[in-house]
């Protein structure tokens, strides 16, 4: 179950350092959002993968595209 104070935390994090910088602070937000919620290792305590290759299919146009971050079976991120 979330923490309340570690919910807070992460807000008040969030408002000093996170610019809107999707390039460079994607990675680092969603760390700190998974140790809000009590994954005292960040994402890869908990089973996660950043960058999570998605083939796309030939209707797409093929090739690759990365989800920001994907939790089997939990959630897909994509910013």
């Amino acid at each position: 179950m979330p923490n309340p104070v570690k919910l807070s935390e992460f807000t008040a994090w969030c408002q000093q350092y996170i610019t809107g910088d999707e390039k460079s602070e994607a990675q680092i937000f969603l760390d700190h959002l998974f140790r809000s919620f009590g994954h005292a290792g960040g994402l890869k305590e908990a089973g996660a993968t950043l960058e999570f290759r998605v083939t796309k299919n030939a209707e797409a146009g093929g090739g690759t595209s990365f989800a920001d971050l994907v939790w089997k079976p939990v959630v897909l991120i994509e910013m």
